[in-house]
């Protein structure tokens, strides 16, 4: 059996929308991948809520969060939340939009008034 780039080289320009277009096979491997950029934050935050988290990913207020969370514009782990004190975890991956897809990454240790430092990947 052909190749199957051939047999889409040979058939495609016999159908009328590709008659004028010009095709190229290109090998796979020279297609060039989207290079992800990420830019690594620290945050410190009282709590590992969700609430608390968006409000500093977010840069503003809690109940400004608690607005987002519930105009159902935050997901963690791809799935929908609603729920603001779902506490959150090592490598949950958290999308808000209009803000961003955030990564946490690391939690590095507490401060002396008990507050905890998450180290955070924003996706540039």
């Amino acid at each position: 059996m052909k190749d199957f780039s051939e047999i889409l080289k040979n058939e495609l320009p016999i159908l009328t929308r590709f008659e004028n277009s010009r095709i190229y096979i290109k090998d796979i491997s020279d297609i060039r991948k989207k290079e992800i950029k990420v830019e690594e934050i620290s945050i410190i935050v009282s709590s590992l809520r969700l609430d608390n988290i968006v409000s500093d990913l977010a840069r503003t207020s809690r109940s400004k969060a608690v607005q987002i969370i519930n105009q159902e514009r935050v997901f963690i782990n791809g799935q929908n939340e609603t729920k603001i004190s779902k506490q959150l975890k090592l490598n949950d991956i958290i999308t808000i939009r209009g803000k961003g897809r955030f990564i946490i990454k690391e939690f590095i240790g507490t401060t002396r008034s008990g507050r905890t430092v998450v180290k955070i990947e924003k996706y540039v």
